[in-house]
């Protein structure tokens, strides 16, 4: 299964870059129909990336 996400859903906005930044790491996805009731859950690993305005 694949999913996709908007870049900008998973970063934070860097004040003093003035961009938004995705920080580098290992970070669970977990998918369900409430917060108490995850039915999938999966690890993905994202690289530092700055981008926007």
């Amino acid at each position: 299964m694949t999913l996709v996400a908007e870049p900008r859903l998973l970063a934070r906005f860097d004040g003093t870059a003035g961009k938004w930044r995705i920080t580098e790491g290992t970070y669970e996805v977990a998918v369900g129909k409430s917060a108490d009731g995850l039915d999938l859950t999966a690890e993905t690993t994202l690289t530092n990336a700055l981008f926007g305005s």
